[in-house]
């Protein structure tokens, strides 16, 4: 059944057209939260910012382990073909 083509004042119809423009609503937030978050790097997702929560280092000054051997590799590659 297709709740869409459900007449204008059955509860069905209704249903339909509130989560459509819910959908829209939230599309559209998702939208600015994700220009927010390019421009501030603050939260990631729309729920992350309702909910308040960030993502924190347990220890902001701890050395970050980072593997660059494959960065390595691929310089060696390109720079011998």
């Amino acid at each position: 059944w297709d709740w869409g083509a459900a007449p204008s004042g059955e509860w069905r119809r209704r249903a339909w057209v509130g989560y459509s423009q819910c959908e829209v609503v939230l599309k559209h937030l998702s939208l600015v939260n994700f220009v927010a978050f390019l421009v501030s790097g603050g939260y990631r997702t729309l729920g992350d910012r309702v909910l308040g929560v960030r993502l924190m280092h347990q220890d902001p000054y701890a050395a970050r382990a980072l593997n660059l051997d494959y960065v390595g590799y691929f310089l060696a590659w390109q720079t011998f073909t």
